[in-house]
């Protein structure tokens, strides 16, 4: 009598591939978050408080990309 044995479960790499949607959809709203965050303080600085800190207006949306990059 032969016998086969199915090394693979397709439910377990189904419910796999969800929680690692899952884990990359919070990651996506922690990042956005932050960018948010960071855009929204920056630009509510005033012209010289920004030149204060070295921080032109136009580059405000690169910080704060590059903030919400470190999130991770």
């Amino acid at each position: 009598m032969a016998t086969a044995y199915i090394t693979s479960n397709p439910g377990r790499e189904l419910v796999a591939s969800f929680f690692h949607y899952l884990e990359m959809r919070r990651e996506t709203r922690a990042r956005r978050a932050v960018y948010n965050q960071t855009f929204r303080e920056l630009s509510a600085l005033t012209r010289r408080e920004l030149d204060d800190i070295g921080v032109a207006r136009s580059d405000i949306s690169d910080i704060a990309r590059e903030a919400a990059d470190l999130v991770r």
